[in-house]
């Protein structure tokens, strides 16, 4: 059976995946999926598919990983990744403006982004700028949370306490009555 039911994420190069289905009446299915992969693609490709970007940094592994790879060689990709981590950020704003993910998401997604570049390219001194970067983008997505919870905290706090203040100028209590009974004088 082939067809477009669907697509596979693969960071693999193979144009197709096979997959065989067995059902329990000892027949089997195989199904040829097209594979999406993920690292063909341009960044600002996944603004609707943004749990994809962190995956996006392994783009320069196999180079690292190849023996002649100097400190020369290193600092170029590190360049690469910094560009790369830029985009990423972009298209997280713009994931974010657009309603395809929350500010929660974004904060999940670079602490993601930020492990995965530790792991990887942690031991490398050529990309601890990168990883400065990641941190820092990391710490003002998780500080723009906090603010934006805070402030929606502070305005049903005070929403809150006007309920209050109106239930009892409604029970027939004065002003300066009513902030003494909530601790307001």
């Amino acid at each position: 059976m082939e067809g477009n039911y669907g697509r596979l994420l693969c960071l693999k190069r193979k144009k197709k995946r096979k997959s065989r289905i067995r059902h329990s009446c000892s027949t089997s299915v195989l199904y040829k999926v097209p594979a999406f992969k993920v690292l063909e693609h341009k960044v600002s490709e996944f603004e609707s598919m943004a749990l994809l970007l962190p995956f996006y940094i392994l783009k320069i592994r196999k180079e690292l990983e190849k023996k002649s790879t100097d400190s020369e060689k290193r600092k170029k990709l590190a360049e690469e990744l910094a560009g790369y981590v830029n985009e990423i950020a972009e298209v997280l704003h713009k994931s974010r403006e657009n309603c395809y993910i929350t500010d929660k998401d974004v904060v999940m997604l670079k602490d993601r982004l930020s492990n995965m570049h530790s792991v990887l390219y942690g031991g490398y001194e050529e990309f601890t700028e990168v990883d400065m970067t990641l941190k820092q983008m990391h710490e003002s997505s998780s500080l723009r949370t906090i603010e934006k919870a805070e402030a929606k905290a502070e305005k049903r706090g005070i929403s809150l306490g006007m309920e209050k203040v109106f239930a009892l100028l409604e029970q027939g209590i004065s002003l300066p009555e009513a902030k003494r009974r909530l601790g307001l004088l």
